[in-house]
């Protein structure tokens, strides 16, 4: 991710991509507490802005982020240090997933309006070398102007309300239940983030669908534009919809890698039992003198073609031996081969072993 005259990189790895922000506030009271005691409604004037490239982040959410840029980093340390708190800062997407490197992103014009406002609730890294954020999302938050472009971006904002709706409803009860079910059908299956969906349904509160489906959404590998659509949302039933509908993706395709994985692993054992059984049938043969293998008969042939040169007894001499060396050679190593031809080229040598001054 660019910003300034560096590069902000987004580490949202697949595998260690979101934390609820419960797990994070875990053994941190005070990073906790300043979060919760402040007014859900509440969001500051402006905020400096942290574009991200990959994925949005969610509400609820906490996602790692490092900052490479040094004046960068000085600003949001200097943040902290003024205000006594961990600072607030805005998470947009970019519109467009790959720009230039070394690009700086100047323009609202580049970022998605919609966006994640994030508490930095963990500060860590030399300044020189880059800082490693851990943020986690507070809220929705809408752009509603640009206040500067130097040093670095920064914007106004306004929190993005949730259109009302009733927890009790028998739709949107219908919408969580069945999220919960394909969560619980994902988890049973080998799914990258498994454990993320395992740790969500023993936290998940059911009585808050809208955190239920931002949850759910960011747990997914859904493409960059599908993500932006859920935060975009502020139709808790929509936004249910599309997220069960990301969800059952992750379904079936979970479902389709345990079958690719199945019939691989069929296939192997297959060959591998049809070859067992093959070897174990030429043993059988040989035993009842029903077959002999192709070495074998090889060296029967051979030998019994060399027993008519009548060869003087140091030549016999090494017939034997290198009929005795074929039979301890394997048919498909370089020796055996060169073996067999000299074996082969030996019934043409004239008589007496010489011909004219050879």
């Amino acid at each position: 991710v660019h910003h300034g005259e560096e590069d902000v990189e987004d580490l949202f790895e697949e595998g260690d991509n979101v934390s609820s922000v419960a797990e994070v506030y875990e053994g941190d009271q005070e990073a906790g507490s300043s979060l919760v005691s402040r007014d859900s409604d509440w969001v500051p004037a402006e905020v400096i802005v942290i574009p991200v490239f990959r994925r949005p982040i969610f509400p609820g959410i906490a996602t790692p982020i490092a900052l490479t840029n040094p004046a960068f980093c000085e600003a949001i340390l200097k943040l902290k240090s003024s205000t006594g708190t961990y600072p607030l800062v805005g998470i947009f997407m970019t519109k467009q997933p790959t720009r230039e490197e070394g690009t700086p992103i100047t323009s609202t014009e580049d970022l998605h309006q919609i966006g994640c406002l994030g508490q930095v609730v963990y500060i860590h890294g030399v300044q020189q070398l880059g800082v490693q954020l851990l943020v986690a999302g507070a809220g929705r938050i809408l752009i509603t102007g640009t206040v500067r472009t130097d040093p670095f971006l920064t914007v106004s904002i306004q929190k993005c309300q949730d259109k009302p709706f009733d927890p009790t409803d028998k739709m949107i009860k219908a919408w969580v239940l069945q999220i919960i079910s394909t969560m619980k059908s994902v988890v049973k299956l080998e799914h990258s983030f498994k454990e993320q969906l395992q740790t969500a349904l023993t936290q998940v509160d059911v009585n808050n669908p809208a955190l239920l489906a931002d949850i759910t959404a960011s747990m997914t590998t859904a493409d960059r534009d599908s993500l932006q659509s859920v935060l975009n949302t502020l139709d808790v039933q929509d936004r249910l919809s599309q997220a069960l509908r990301l969800l059952t993706i992750e379904l079936d395709q979970a479902e389709l890698q345990k079958s690719i994985h199945k019939q691989m692993e069929d296939s192997v054992s297959k060959m591998q039992r049809k070859h067992f059984l093959t070897e174990q049938l030429k043993i059988i043969k040989k035993e009842l003198g029903l077959e002999k293998d192709d070495k074998e008969e090889l060296i029967q042939a051979l030998t019994a073609k060399l027993a008519g040169l009548n060869a003087p007894p140091a030549a016999e001499k090494v017939i034997t031996e290198q009929l005795k060396k074929m039979s301890m050679l394997e048919p498909s190593s370089p020796e055996f081969n060169i073996t067999r031809t000299y074996l082969d080229w030996l019934p043409s040598i004239p008589p007496g072993g010489a011909a004219g001054e050879d």
